[in-house]
Order: C-alpha cells, then sequence, then structure tokens
C-alpha cells in the first residue's frame, strides 16, 4: 500500500474557529443585550440578524476538518459535509498571507527567503473554491498531498509553494474526525 492510497486529514487553525464560531455569538448577545434595553432598536435587530446569518454561514462553510484521499476532497463542516471529486478540482494553491503577518515581517525567516504563510485553497471550475485549510501544513503533510495529486484521476495541479522546514503539522491540535 502505497502512502497516496492513505487519506489525509488536514485541520483549520483554532484561531480561525474561534473566528468563525465566536464572531456571530458575540454579534447575538450585543444585539440582544441592547433590545433588552429598553433603547435597543434598529441596530440591536441588525447585529441578532447578521449574526445569526454569519454563524449559520460559517457553520455550514468553514471546514472543521478535511479529507484528501484518491477519490477527491471530503470538507466537514459542523453543519454540512461535501465531497468534491477530483475531476471537479483544477488546482491547489496558496491562500494569500494575511497582512499583519506581512507588515510584522512574519514571513520572512530570519536571514533567509521568504516563508510560506498562507493555508491551501482549492480551484474548482469557474469561480468555485473551496478552503483546505487557513493555515501552513507540516512538510510531511505537503509531501502526502502532493503524492495523492499526482495519482489522482483528473491531474488537478499543485501550485502550492512546499511549507518552509519546522512548520508544524494541522493535527497538532487533534480533534475527532467523525
Amino acid at each position: 500500500m502505497s502512502r497516496a492510497d492513505e487519506p489525509l486529514v488536514l485541520y483549520p487553525s483554532l484561531r480561525g474557529l474561534f473566528a468563525v464560531y465566536g464572531t456571530p455569538v458575540l454579534l447575538m448577545v450585543l444585539g440582544s443585550w441592547e433590545l433588552g434595553r429598553e433603547s435597543g432598536g434598529l441596530v440591536a435587530l441588525g447585529f441578532v440578524v447578521v449574526g445569526a446569518v454569519t454563524a449559520l454561514l460559517g457553520a455550514t462553510t468553514y471546514p472543521r476538518h478535511v479529507v484528501v484521499s484518491r477519490d477527491g476532497l471530503e470538507i466537514v463542516s459542523l453543519l454540512r459535509r461535501r465531497r468534491v471529486p477530483w475531476d471537479r478540482v483544477r488546482g491547489i494553491e496558496r491562500t494569500r498571507p494575511s497582512t499583519v503577518s506581512m507588515m510584522r515581517g512574519g514571513d520572512r525567516a530570519p536571514g533567509g527567503p521568504q516563508r510560506v504563510t498562507g493555508g491551501l485553497l482549492v480551484r474548482g471550475g469557474g469561480r468555485r473554491t473551496w478552503m483546505l485549510t487557513d493555515q501552513v501544513e507540516s512538510p510531511d503533510e505537503y509531501d502526502h498531498l502532493r503524492e495523492i495529486v499526482t495519482h489522482a484521476p483528473g491531474s488537478p495541479r499543485l501550485r502550492a509553494v512546499r511549507p518552509h522546514d519546522g512548520a508544524p503539522p494541522t493535527s497538532l491540535y487533534r480533534r475527532r474526525t467523525g
């Protein structure tokens, strides 16, 4: 059994999970608190509605984990599980680094070349995109991904640059995958 036959599981960062699931809760709590006061009005109701819509979007689109296998991608969100076969995938690339990391110089190794800071994004047909991970994967995970993509039907392209040595695996904070 080659390594390309084994599935690879990628996880998002804890910061991303907290942002996606914490922000809507905060908006709804602030809106509800303002509605409870007598001064609450349309703005407070707007906070509650925007928080509820954002919570629903995050729970259906933001991945808890992604399983990459010979059959394709399985993107598992809180309320949704999507399967994307390889024939719908055109390429895998890096997300752009955040402005904050670029401003603090986090995209350069000390005295060295540019450091990879973005996660992985899958390009499908047309304007379809799916996020694999919002953080840099380890070199071992990248090599495993490269093997799977190389043996995948439809020959999608792996355009993402290999991460720097020493990058921790996305499974550093292990979560249940079921």
